[in-house]
């Protein structure tokens, strides 16, 4: 009686282990995709090359995941942008457009604005130093060099540089000394330098844009660009 009383205390004694260790443990939560977040070109820009776009899924929990080539992309208005299944965007003619990537239910969307150009008007860039491409971080101060060509048909014009810092059209870190170049009908080539810092707020590029204006138009005129990835 003894030796069964005993085998039943130690039955119980496992049994209770056994529940007690089943009543304390919790499976994770299983993360759920949330919203899908782009990153890509500057929202205001000209006809031009590709620009490469990102898109990536954020979840309820976990780290976020880089779904650029599992997305599906669209544009509202290829006759002003178009997209490629990579996330590649085109900006083609004057107008707005918006950009929308759609990933398991759910979609981002990034607003471009395409200006028209004089066909007559053009600038680009022939060198600049330190190479567009190379990466920096954020809080960094570049100085730079460039050589740019430009075409204009006008009489006169000039040429302005500022240092966008995210997609905010309007975000720019001051470049000194401010470069306005003043510019006369024809073709030529002029070099020009500065310094800019990129502000610890800076979005994943920066963007040295370049833009000419034949006198007398307004914020219209021909850009060129050299982009920086920021760390």
């Amino acid at each position: 009686m003894r030796k069964t009383r005993a085998l039943l205390g130690i039955v119980l004694a496992v049994v209770a282990t056994t529940c007690g260790a089943n009543s304390t443990s919790t499976d994770a939560p299983t993360p759920v995709l949330t919203s899908i977040a782009l990153t890509g070109p500057p929202s205001q820009g000209i006809p031009t090359e590709g620009y490469p776009m990102k898109a990536t899924a954020l979840y309820s929990s976990g780290p976020a995941q880089d779904v650029t080539t599992s997305a599906t992309w669209t544009s509202s208005n290829t006759a002003v942008a178009t997209v490629a299944p990579s996330g590649i965007v085109t900006f083609v003619a004057g107008g707005t457009a918006r950009i929308t990537a759609t990933y398991q239910g759910k979609s981002g969307s990034w607003d471009v604005s395409v200006f028209p150009i004089d066909p007559s008007d053009a600038i680009s860039i022939v060198s600049i130093s330190p190479a567009a491409g190379t990466t920096f971080t954020r809080g960094a101060t570049i100085t730079f060099n460039a050589t740019l060509q430009y075409t204009l048909a006008e009489d006169a014009g000039h040429v302005t540089a500022v240092a966008r810092v995210n997609d905010n059209p309007n975000a720019f870190a001051t470049i000194t000394p401010a470069i306005d170049v003043a510019i006369t009908k024809g073709t030529r080539s002029f070099q020009t330098t500065g310094t800019f810092t990129i502000p610890t707020s800076a979005g994943p590029t920066t963007a040295l844009l370049f833009q000419l204006f034949p006198a007398g138009a307004p914020r219209t005129g021909v850009f060129v660009y050299a982009y920086f990835p920021v760390q």
